[in-house]
């Protein structure tokens, strides 16, 4: 029980305290639930049109499958996107860049078109890409307040005990009745000269789908269609936490002679997710180049696997040999996310003055999601109560926290010629989290170039901006009131999509 403990406290509690009202950190399990709900992206690179009631290629299905029997031709679909992260974050008034990189598989699949004598007939099937994150940050500054040490002191934390075999934190007094940050001890109580920081944070989040669809025109003019899919995806984090005495302010003598010269914390996470979605949906065909559809994705449960690991080092005045201490996860720690339906619905004009236009809104309440950590574990009655207990708050939590929201998304294209078509798009999504404010905006535009007979490229751009803050560590203060420390987050993110298609 201790080594899940461990996780629960460390991604809960010191990662993202359900009490820290300021940011989420990016391995609290709030916000891992949003990671792994939310998608934010197509990897088909011309499916970023709203297909809810209009296919414009294989990624279309994940809006609505009955889409996909607009599709004019049989297809074979592949395609590679980069990923560019940039941010400048904002700590203790210092301001510092980072960036981060990343190239992956978009798309690889097949759609096929039955012939019929009237009507539709299409199935398909492959891999699509459905969410992409990658992110840096990187903050410095000068600590007067509070330092990470103070996060430590939960007993009930195995933090607690790497804290104290590496002196971060020790007896407070000389009878040792209580602990506390060894930057704070021989100081006046709540008070301490300031500490030096640094952090370097990565995550990522990939997720995608295997999928199964088929769409029909079951009655003349309404079309019908439905996809099965198997997702699967990663999470990563990486966490170096550094602090240091630049400015020699503790130079006592009680740790074997000497004194702190810094502390340095890693954490790391390591994440497998998989999962089923179903979805199903109808279009249907009001006269002659409008159409209007709807779909519903059910409600899913994604099943999740961490390996966690963690370490303190802490190095004196003197330069003798640091201080050492790690624990890690054996890899057993399983729990479930259960994810909200989605139902969209949209419309699409064909032919308008030679545009096509394109739009959809998307309804999902977050509040319904739910993490369930008792389902797949194999605990002890005594401990299985206990881990009730967080799931409940973590719920409670969530429910108050997330909000239900409606995304909107509208596009225009245009077929220039017989060989080269444009295309544009504006999403918009309001604030999932109340504890994170800012609406999401992602501009997009592509084109495609027939380069031969049935042969066709794709590409797309998208790109983001946005305003966001993050949790570097919380802890309990003297008064005993949660306080957290953030850091302020202006992101930009890019994403090319080049694919090619095989028409036949």
């Amino acid at each position: 029980m201790k080594r899940l403990y461990l996780l629960l406290v460390t991604v809960v509690y010191f990662s993202g305290s359900l009490l820290a009202q300021n940011g989420l950190s990016p391995a609290s399990y709030p916000n891992l639930a949003l990671e792994f709900s939310n998608q934010n992206m197509n990897g088909n690179p011309l499916s970023f049109m709203p297909s809810v009631a209009d296919g414009y290629g294989f990624g279309s299905y994940v809006d609505n499958p009955a889409s996909m029997a607009f599709l004019k031709e049989s297809q074979f679909s592949f395609s590679l996107f980069n990923q560019n992260t940039q941010t400048e974050n904002t700590y203790l008034g210092n301001e510092i860049d980072a960036e981060h990189s990343a190239t992956k598989l978009g798309d690889m699949g097949f759609v096929y078109k039955f012939p019929t004598r009237q009507g539709s007939f299409v199935i398909g099937g492959g891999y699509n890409r459905t969410a992409s994150t990658n992110n840096a940050y990187r903050v410095s500054g000068r600590n007067n307040d509070n330092t990470i040490t103070d996060s430590f002191l939960d007993p009930n934390s195995e933090y607690n005990e790497l804290a104290f075999q590496t002196y971060a934190i020790d007896w407070g007094d000389v009878d040792s009745t209580y602990l506390e940050s060894i930057f704070r001890i021989g100081f006046p109580p709540g008070t301490f000269p300031g500490i030096d920081q640094e952090a370097d944070i990565k995550h990522s989040t990939y997720m995608g789908e295997y999928s199964f669809f088929a769409a029909t025109e079951f009655m003349k003019d309404l079309f019908f269609g439905f996809s099965a899919s198997y997702v699967s995806g990663e999470y990563t984090y990486r966490r170096d936490f550094l602090e240091y005495d630049s400015q020699n302010d503790y130079d006592g003598t009680f740790i074997e002679g000497s004194d702190i010269d810094n502390i340095f914390v890693q954490d790391e996470i390591d994440i497998d997710v998989y999962g089923g979605k179903f979805r199903a949906g109808i279009v249907y065909k009001i006269f002659s180049g409008v159409n209007i559809g709807a779909s519903y994705m059910l409600p899913a449960t994604i099943r999740v696997s961490e390996n966690y690991y963690s370490s303190i080092e802490t190095s004196l005045d003197d330069g003798s040999e640091p201080f050492f201490y790690d624990v890690a996860s054996d890899g057993s720690f399983r729990y479930r996310i259960e994810q909200p339906g989605e139902l969209k619905i949209g419309a699409a004009l064909n032919d308008l003055a030679g545009f096509s236009v394109s739009a959809s809104a998307e309804y999902i309440n977050y509040e319904n999601m739910k993490i369930d950590f008792i389902s797949d574990s194999d605990l002890r009655l005594v401990d299985e109560v206990d881990l009730r207990a967080q799931q409940e708050d973590l719920n409670g939590f969530m429910e108050s926290n997330y909000n239900s929201v409606t995304n909107f998304k509208i596009g225009v294209g245009k077929q220039l010629n017989d060989q080269a078509g444009i295309r544009a798009a504006y999403s918009f999504k309001p604030a999932i989290s109340e504890l994170t404010p800012g609406d999401t905006k992602i501009y997009s535009a592509g084109f495609d170039i027939k380069l031969g007979n049935g042969f066709i490229m794709d590409v797309s751009g998208h790109y983001l901006k946005k305003d966001d803050r993050s949790e570097l560590y919380n802890y309990i203060d003297f008064d005993d009131q949660p306080q957290s420390t953030t850091f302020d987050i202006s992101k930009k993110d890019i994403r090319i999509q080049v694919g090619f298609k095989v028409l036949f």
